[in-house]
């Protein structure tokens, strides 16, 4: 059975922020709460774009990156597998 893709919302639909499927952390919310630099918000940006493909899959993310993606899994509600030392 396929799964079908999230939506998205976008100009066509008068979109004037950051759009994003719904439920998804926006970096700016989540960077506030951790007080992160510019270069990290970037990072978890570029972590969540990975996390959300993983979930339009089905699929599970492998990392040793367990500060973003423990975030994220618990957010998005997305499957990761930790390996390897802690990042």
């Amino acid at each position: 059975m396929e799964r079908a893709p999230a939506k998205l919302s976008g100009p066509s639909t008068g979109c004037t922020t950051w759009c994003r499927p719904s439920g998804s952390p926006h970096p700016e919310t989540v960077g506030g709460a951790h007080d992160w630099d510019r270069s990290k918000r970037r990072a978890f940006q570029n972590d969540a774009l990975i996390a959300l493909t993983a979930r339009g899959h089905g699929a599970t993310v492998v990392t040793a990156n367990r500060g973003d993606f423990d975030i994220l899994g618990k957010r998005l509600g997305v499957a990761i597998l930790r390996v390897g030392p802690a990042a």
